[in-house]
């Protein structure tokens, strides 16, 4: 890399033509993906939201940890039932995940304690059983025993977040903002078309831009008769 004069990396990808008919205007394209994104992205925020994972494996209280990290929210742990009815007595959390087979005290023992006990500060706080016992009628005998809802093991990202979604109080979900890399500087070459350069920001001591440059060849690969060559610059002033 060259100081002041920024460094140019260029790949060449084979890629087989499906349909002769042009791709059209890609930056109109990738807009239209940015506003869909969101809803695509199976992730949310609620920074101020506090969860509590309970199970008796370290294993599942990573996995677990690791997909609400994203979320941001404040997440406390959890190995026993013991342990759990302590914690939400000394702390109001906004979700609880409780696993079922726990040895000394169930999930579902747990929950009976819970409902048992006035000396808490999560009595309305909803419940949700995690659980390897995905049977027929398992989620009815979760929900008679006074769970909220329950969620299958091995844990799912996406079916996770639809559980905060739908359980978490509406004011603690933050909106997520989605951006396209390189989106506030992306230039487009297209063949035989004219260049279209949207506006950069720029900073003091610093200013970046991204080119694309498309190019339609013929390929001496067999059954490829397209070549996309990307070209990235990034300059520092």
């Amino acid at each position: 890399m060259n100081p002041g004069k920024g460094s140019v990396f260029s790949a060449v990808i084979p890629q087989q033509v499906v349909k002769e008919e042009p791709l059209g205007d890609f930056s109109q394209k990738y807009q239209k993906y940015l506003h869909t994104a969101e809803k695509k992205d199976p992730t949310l925020l609620a920074p101020d939201a506090r969860i509590l994972v309970v199970d008796d494996v370290e294993m599942n209280l990573k996995v677990a940890k690791s997909f609400l990290k994203q979320t941001k929210a404040r997440v406390d742990t959890a190995f026993s039932g013991e342990e759990c009815l302590r914690m939400i007595r000394r702390d109001k959390y906004d979700m609880i995940f409780l696993d079922h087979m726990m040895p000394d005290m169930d999930g579902i023992e747990t929950l009976k304690a819970m409902q048992q006990s006035g000396d808490h500060l999560n009595t309305e706080t909803p419940v949700i059983m995690l659980t390897a016992n995905a049977v027929v009628g398992a989620k009815e005998n979760y929900l008679e025993e006074g769970f909220t809802n329950y969620l299958p093991k091995p844990i799912r990202e996406r079916e996770l977040m639809e559980m905060l979604r739908r359980y978490l109080p509406e004011e603690l979900i933050k909106k997520k903002r989605i951006q396209g890399r390189g989106t506030r500087s992306l230039w487009i070459h297209k063949s035989g078309a004219e260049s279209r350069r949207p506006q950069s920001r720029k900073t003091r001591n610093e200013r970046m831009w991204n080119s694309m440059l498309i190019q339609r060849n013929r390929s001496p690969w067999r059954g490829v008769s397209q070549v996309l060559i990307f070209r990235w610059q990034w300059a520092i002033a």
